[in-house]
């Protein structure tokens, strides 16, 4: 096998690369402070996934039939607006004040997809 200077020397350059870079890696101390690292967050659904989600889970609460999607959907998003500035218990009582066919446990079950899909930053926090 013959070699000529130029594949030499790039050979020999490829080599050394490869001998600093293990050695740059075997030096970094991972406790090392990274500095200004910003946190990656998932990719939030898009509204049509968001709402099939919803749609999917108030279709499972007992005695809960949808015929309009839409305002299903719509009533979701209210519940978060309202959660906003409201307890989730008064938002549970104006929901069922609004909402005169609900049942107390519809209504906190419709809160509860509610929060889960569209604010998940609502659920409340159980200690235990």
């Amino acid at each position: 096998m013959t070699s000529t200077p130029g594949k030499l020397v790039i050979s020999a350059a490829v080599w050394v690369a490869a001998i600093i870079a293990l050695c740059s890696a075997a030096q970094a101390d991972p406790g090392d402070d990274p500095g200004d690292v910003q946190q990656l967050q998932p990719p939030r659904p898009s509204a049509a996934a968001l709402d099939a989600e919803f749609t999917a889970l108030v279709e499972q609460i007992p005695g809960m039939h949808i015929i309009n999607t839409a305002i299903t959907d719509n009533g979701g998003r209210m519940v978060c607006a309202h959660l906003d500035s409201h307890s989730r218990e008064d938002t549970t009582t104006d929901l069922l004040h609004d909402n005169p066919t609900f049942t107390p446990a519809e209504a906190d079950a419709f809160v509860s997809d509610a929060e889960q899909v569209y604010c998940p930053s609502h659920i409340r926090q159980t200690i235990g």
